[in-house]
């Protein structure tokens, strides 16, 4: 699977479970027909060595896939859900920010909850988003038209502690877990705080 599927279980590894059983059928067939022809062509058995452990390195390297399933099963965006549907009401419309790349739809989907996600705290040319959060929070006439639309809460999440410890463990890996931004602005920072914990911030956005 790792030789026909590199780049997907290596890189996008959420499409490995729907690419790779079938393949893994075709090419365990394969290989059960090819093993009389190993045998006759390697009849010395230590030179079957090196493609025994082939398999082996690409089976370690396949459990790359195995960890990100972890982070599938991350209770994280539940327990964060759960925080932002204790200390925000149903008509609230909340401003989200994430300290790690996975979409943060998932937490306002669990709570129960309308709003939309800045995905980068500054805004690049080439980036995801002409504007990052601390653009949007400064600019007087977005923050308005946010507030008409009633927007009225801002919701700062850190990384999910399980995701860091996948991102760590990987060889050659030693970042620090991205925590929330402590700072946005000296206006931002006095908006009143609605809960505060080290995991996630919740203000209120002044009318």
């Amino acid at each position: 699977m790792m030789l026909v599927f590199t780049h997907l279980v290596m890189i996008h590894w959420h499409y490995y479970l729907i690419c790779c059983p079938a393949v893994a059928l075709l090419c365990g067939t394969t290989l059960a027909r090819w093993e009389i022809f190993w045998i006759e062509e390697i009849p010395r058995p230590w030179l079957r060595l090196p493609l025994v452990l082939l398999m082996f390195i690409l089976s370690a390297i396949g459990g790359i896939v195995t960890m990100n399933i972890a982070i599938d099963y991350d209770s994280f965006p539940k327990k964060m859900s759960r925080l932002i549907r204790q200390h925000t009401k149903p008509d609230d419309k909340l401003i989200v920010f994430k300290g790690d790349p996975e979409w943060p739809g998932e937490l306002l989907f669990l709570a129960d909850r309308r709003g939309f996600f800045v995905p980068v705290l500054e805004g690049k040319p080439f980036g995801p988003t002409d504007k990052g959060l601390r653009e949007i929070l400064g600019n007087e006439s977005d923050m308005q038209r946010l507030r008409l639309l009633g927007y009225n809460k801002l919701v700062l999440v850190g990384e999910s502690p399980t995701r860091y410890a996948v991102e760590a463990s990987k060889p050659g890996d030693h970042r620090e877990r991205f925590p929330y931004p402590a700072t946005i602005s000296p206006e931002v920072d006095g908006w009143p705080v609605v809960y505060r914990s080290e995991e996630i911030l919740i203000r209120e956005i002044p009318k």
